[in-house]
């Protein structure tokens, strides 16, 4: 899942930013991480459970900065990897069914016959998933709700950086 947020100001507040420089770029790093952390602590209380490998691989990266472009990156995968995009976005009906391998695990983990893999990755192929036919959407589901107050809750934290180097000043 992809999203941008660009925040705009007056000419005043841009002005301000540049002369800041270095300062408002890291603040403002700072302050989208935390932002993102809070995406996903709230996405994690919304990740379907089986073993809690998925709930558990929830991770924001550092930002990387270019030029004026600041990118903090978010997600859920790891050692889940392999089924996190399908937990998210669902499986159509008619699309290729699982790797009977990931199914084998999921039976294995759940002390079930594993033998019941090809025929439950080719139900899942036939049929799609989940059974309710709405994808979990967990981290989008959890950037959409932290989405109102964002712009707000950046400023503050560039406001509150700006202030604590004027403390020390």
């Amino acid at each position: 899942m992809g999203a941008e947020v660009k925040l705009s100001g007056t000419k005043e507040l841009r002005a301000a930013l540049e002369a800041a420089g270095t300062l408002a770029t890291m603040s403002l790093a700072s302050a989208m991480t935390t932002e993102m952390m809070a995406v996903v602590r709230r996405a994690t209380g919304y990740v379907p459970v089986n073993t809690g490998t998925l709930r558990s691989s929830g991770t924001v990266l550092p930002p990387e900065i270019k030029g004026s472009t600041i990118t903090v990156t978010c997600g859920f995968g790891g050692a889940a990897a392999g089924y996190a995009i399908f937990v998210h976005e669902g499986r159509r009906a008619g699309a290729k069914p699982p790797p009977v391998a990931v199914i084998k695990q999921w039976l294995h983990d759940k002390g079930l016959d594993e033998g019941l893999a090809y025929p439950i990755a080719r139900a899942i192929g036939q049929r799609g998933l989940p059974k309710s036919g709405k994808p979990s959407k967990f981290l989008e589901r959890a950037f959409l709700e932290r989405r109102p107050g964002m712009e707000t809750r950046l400023a503050e934290g560039l406001t509150a950086a700006f202030q604590r180097l004027n403390r020390k000043a």
